[in-house]
């Protein structure tokens, strides 16, 4: 007989990864699972066993988070950045959602550590990145949010140059600016940027993060002038 992931329990491997991957991939609630996609193949269970399933895998991965982790924060180059996840509050039935974050890291040192991490926090304050990074003390690349610049005075900041290039490009467009553009001012300036921001040469295409980021660094953790690399 295989291995039961769980002790005594009833699902295999591969029940409570399409139990998981539903809920967390293709955002199936465990209630829609229960009574639409596993009804419709036959199968009738509770939604809270469905959730008790879920909630025992996030035990056994536990220690491979941990793993995955404690890498990461070794190496020398990171990025990290952070999005809004909405959660019902198990506490608090029958109230709105409330906004939570879920912060992703990943290193730019290749083979290393060739993953993302995400740390789910209730904040988005600096107190989730600096519980998250630890002893980290290589450069980290991120969008400029300011909780970022309240970490390790060990952590070298870098800016992203996705986000200034972008800003070139609307100032193009936007009427404001539109008589300086014209007046040639802007145009000197953009030209002038290139040197500096291999991105601007390109002003259509999507240009990723790492691409454009490479060989830049923040010269201070409170401004955002920017330097290039030697």
């Amino acid at each position: 007989m295989p291995i039961k992931p769980i002790d005594r329990g009833m699902p295999g491997v591969n029940m409570i990864s399409s139990v998981v991957i539903g809920k967390y991939l293709y955002h199936l609630s465990h209630y829609r699972q229960a009574t639409k996609t596993l009804k419709d193949a036959g199968i009738t269970i509770a939604k809270q066993t469905l959730w008790d399933w879920t909630w025992r895998s996030a035990q056994m991965l536990q220690p491979l988070w941990e793993l995955m982790h404690q890498r990461l924060i070794q190496l020398e180059h990171l990025a990290a950045d952070e999005t809004t996840a909405k959660m019902v509050d198990r506490e608090k039935p029958g109230k709105p959602t409330v906004t939570t974050y879920l912060w992703q890291y990943f290193g730019f040192d290749k083979g290393k550590a060739p993953y993302t991490v995400f740390d789910f926090a209730r904040t988005r304050a600096h107190s989730a990145p600096k519980a998250f990074l630890g002893d980290f003390s290589g450069t980290l690349l991120t969008d400029g949010y300011s909780a970022y610049q309240c970490l390790s005075d060990e952590i070298t900041h870098a800016g992203c140059m996705a986000h200034a290039r972008r800003k070139f490009d609307e100032a193009l467009t936007d009427s404001r600016y539109r008589p300086l553009a014209c007046s040639g001012s802007f145009t000197t300036w953009k030209n002038s940027a290139k040197r500096w921001i291999p991105s601007l040469a390109t002003s259509t295409g999507n240009v990723s993060c790492q691409e454009s980021c490479s060989g830049f660094v923040c010269t201070s953790n409170r401004k955002s002038t920017m330097r290039r690399r030697n």
